[in-house]
């Protein structure tokens, strides 16, 4: 489970980078295709291209918000964790797991799922209008 969302975090952290990196590099090679444009056509079209390029790279990242989700999914994940360490552990709200273990393994399953809830919710959020609005649309019919 944890694993999963690192997992996310990892995917939509890769994509941010990726795109990130587009737009960087891609900044500078316009300022060099717009300074070389005034020697050669061909130049002209590239500057146009790249900053193109640059600027569909830049609204996806802002549209798509791949840095959140990755460091939603990352804190989830790390959340989970530390609730498994202290549930092995026997610290914290586990402590009761000596007298009653069945009372730990019930409150650690309850604060995991409601980590899990919280983690949907951010998702929720991070949604598109469009997309949000078809998912409550769908939602209502069921």
């Amino acid at each position: 489970m944890r694993d999963n969302y690192r997992r996310g975090a990892d995917r939509y952290r890769s994509r941010h980078n990726r795109f990130q990196i587009t737009v960087i590099v891609g900044s500078i090679l316009t300022s060099v295709a717009t300074t070389a444009a005034t020697e050669s056509e061909t130049w002209k079209w590239a500057a146009v291209a790249l900053s193109a390029t640059v600027s569909v790279s830049a609204g996806i990242i802002s549209y798509f918000k791949f840095r959140e989700r990755s460091m939603n999914l990352q804190q989830t994940a790390d959340l989970i964790e530390r609730e498994l360490q202290a549930f092995i552990l026997g610290i914290r709200r586990y402590r009761i797991r000596a007298i009653d273990p069945d009372k730990a393994s019930s409150d650690f399953a309850e604060e995991v799922e409601r980590i899990k809830e919280e983690q949907r919710a951010r998702e929720q959020l991070e949604q598109p209008p469009e997309v949000d609005q078809a998912h409550s649309t769908a939602s209502a019919r069921t």
